[in-house]
C-alpha cells in the first residue's frame, strides 16, 4: 500500500529501523526514508530551490505548502505541487506592548484571547453584525452584507474594526460568518463576539487564521472569562454610517487605540483623543441618526 513509498519499520528484537514497510506483523514507522535518504523524488532540492526563488521574488522570509503525488511504478513520475505560499510576518518582533490599567478602565473591548502583536492608532470605522438582528439561518446573507461594506470602505481607503459573532470565515454558516478574504479585505482587525445562538469553540488552525495574522490583523476572541467585555451600549451611541440588513457602520470622531499584547495574549480598544467609555455618544441632530432609525431591513446612509 501507500506506506511503502513512506514508512520504515521497527526491529525490537535487533533494536533497529530497517527501510522497508515490507517487513509483517512489525510496528511501522513514518521516518521518509524512501524520500529523504533513497531520494524517489529529491524533495530536500526542490524546497531548497522553491523557497530560495519565493524568498527573493517576495524579498522576506516564506512558509509554504505543499504535496507530493508519488508512484511505487518506475514508469510514472513523481510530482511536487506548491499550494500555497505566503510572507513569514516579523511583525510581532518589532513592538513591545503593553496594556496599562488605565487602558483597562477605559477599554470598551478587553479580551484575554487575542492573536498578533500590535498597536494601532489609525482606525475610525467600526462594522458590526447587530445583536438585536442577528439570525444563524442567515450567516451566509450576512456575509454578503459585510462584503458590500468592505467593498465601500475599501474604495475609501478606510480600514476598520470587524465585530460579529462565532466563528469568522468558517466553512460551516452554522457555527458564525463564512466570509471569504473578498468579503473582509480591507479589515485591520477582527473581534469574535458571544451569541446565545451560537455555542462554539474558537478555531485557531485554518488557513484564515494562518492568513489573517501573517497580514498584520489581529483576532480578538471574546471567550466569557472574568474581566472580559464588550460595551455595545458605547457602540451602539455613535454615528451610524451605514445599515445594511443585519449589519451597521458606525464612524467615531477620532481614532480608536487597539492594543495587542502577544506576549500575554491580551487586548484592549480604548476610544481615542481623550473620549471615555460611555461618552462617546455623537450629537444628535442634522446629518446624523442612531441604529434604531431608519425601516427596518433596508440600507441607510447618513451624511457625515
Amino acid at each position: 500500500g501507500p506506506l511503502a513509498l513512506v514508512a520504515s519499520t521497527f526491529l525490537p528484537e535487533e533494536g533497529r529501523i530497517r527501510d522497508t514497510a515490507s517487513i509483517p506483523d512489525r510496528p511501522r514507522v513514518l521516518l521518509f526514508a524512501p524520500v529523504l535518504k533513497h531520494k524517489i523524488l529529491p524533495l530536500a532540492e526542490i524546497l531548497a530551490d522553491v523557497l530560495g526563488v519565493a524568498e527573493s521574488a517576495m524579498g522576506c522570509p516564506v512558509e509554504i505548502e505543499f504535496a507530493c503525488r508519488l508512484h511505487r511504478d518506475k514508469p510514472h513520475r513523481p510530482v511536487f505541487s506548491l499550494l500555497q505560499l505566503r510572507p513569514m510576518s516579523a511583525r510581532a518582533d518589532l513592538n513591545r506592548v503593553t496594556i496599562t490599567e488605565h487602558d483597562r478602565e477605559r477599554a470598551f473591548c478587553l479580551s484575554t484571547h487575542a492573536l498578533g502583536n500590535a498597536e494601532k492608532t489609525d482606525v475610525r470605522d467600526i462594522v458590526f453584525v447587530r445583536p438585536d438582528a442577528f439570525e444563524v439561518e442567515k450567516t451566509v446573507q450576512i456575509a454578503g452584507e459585510i462584503g458590500r461594506i468592505n467593498a465601500s470602505l475599501l474604495a475609501e481607503g478606510r480600514k476598520y474594526l470587524l465585530v460579529g459573532p462565532g466563528r469568522w470565515g468558517t466553512a460551516d454558516r452554522w457555527l458564525g460568518i463564512p466570509v471569504a478574504w473578498n468579503d473582509i479585505c480591507g479589515v485591520s482587525a477582527i473581534v469574535e463576539t458571544a451569541s446565545a445562538q451560537l455555542r462554539v469553540e474558537p478555531s485557531q488552525g485554518s488557513h484564515f487564521f494562518h492568513n489573517i495574522t501573517t497580514l498584520g490583523i489581529n483576532y480578538i476572541m471574546m471567550s466569557g472569562k472574568e474581566g472580559e467585555r464588550f460595551d455595545w451600549g458605547w457602540l451602539e451611541g455613535h454615528e451610524l454610517v451605514a445599515r445594511e440588513g443585519h449589519v451597521a457602520h458606525v464612524r467615531l470622531s477620532s481614532p480608536m487605540i487597539i492594543k495587542v499584547d502577544g506576549r500575554t495574549s491580551q487586548c484592549a480598544i480604548t476610544p481615542g483623543n481623550g473620549a471615555e467609555r460611555g461618552h462617546g455618544q455623537a450629537p444628535q441632530g442634522a446629518g446624523c441618526c442612531t441604529l434604531g432609525s431608519g425601516g427596518s431591513g433596508s440600507p441607510e446612509q447618513c451624511e457625515l
